[in-house]
């Protein structure tokens, strides 16, 4: 489900630099948080800790998707290949998105603001950073995301 509701909100992206926004990062504006692999954050001061990543390249996109034992993921939407060292505004150049199932639901939440930050991109691995505020659209309630990390495997 997460796939064909990202594949659908794909956007083009335009690429800036610009600078962390204040309140989401537990730096400020530094980037010097780690994680652990494949992705990890933390989610309303919960750590969140996927046990399985994949890499998907559909139409030309990037799909990052980590996913735990409750099947709940986080995924990380470029179009086309990002660059190392730029950041990417949540949700107008990159999707961040959360999605909580359970027996009873599947909640998906977007990004309302946010950054990405990818750190390395080579032929095998990506790997980066990322924090922000994700909303249900038909409940409103809101997540935040901080401190997250991804490296996955191509």
């Amino acid at each position: 489900m997460i796939a064909m509701f990202a594949l659908a909100s794909l956007t083009i992206l335009s690429l800036g630099c610009h600078q962390p926004k204040d309140g989401y990062s537990n730096a400020s504006t530094s980037w010097n948080w780690t994680g652990t692999a494949p992705l990890s954050a933390d989610i309303d001061g919960v750590h969140y800790q996927a046990t399985n990543g994949s890499v998907a390249s559909p139409f030309g996109a990037i799909v990052l998707t980590g996913s735990d034992n409750t099947d709940s993921t986080v995924s990380i939407i470029f179009t086309g290949i990002p660059a190392t060292d730029v950041l990417y505004d949540c949700p107008s150049t990159a999707k961040l998105g959360f999605d909580i199932k359970s027996s009873t639901s599947d909640d998906y939440f977007a990004a309302t603001s946010g950054q990405v930050k990818v750190l390395s991109l080579t032929g095998n691995t990506i790997e980066g950073m990322f924090y922000g505020t994700v909303k249900d659209s038909t409940t409103g309630v809101t997540h935040t995301l901080k401190n997250g990390y991804f490296k996955m495997s191509k």
